[in-house]
């Protein structure tokens, strides 16, 4: 993030690099978590195809 001050206001700008590296870092776990939401679909569709609650 970058900070510019100009009298007495205050401008701040978020820059992408740290962002990427963030990204980069949760990926594995974005994964996981989204075939973990694509199994309980499957379950839940199932459920619903055999008329279960």
């Amino acid at each position: 993030m970058e900070e510019r001050l100009d009298g007495r206001h205050r401008f701040y700008r978020v820059t992408g690099a740290p962002m990427a590296e963030l990204i980069d870092w949760l990926a594995p776990y974005e994964r996981f978590w989204r075939d973990r939401m694509a199994a309980l679909g499957g379950v839940l569709d199932r459920m619903d195809a055999d008329g279960n609650e």
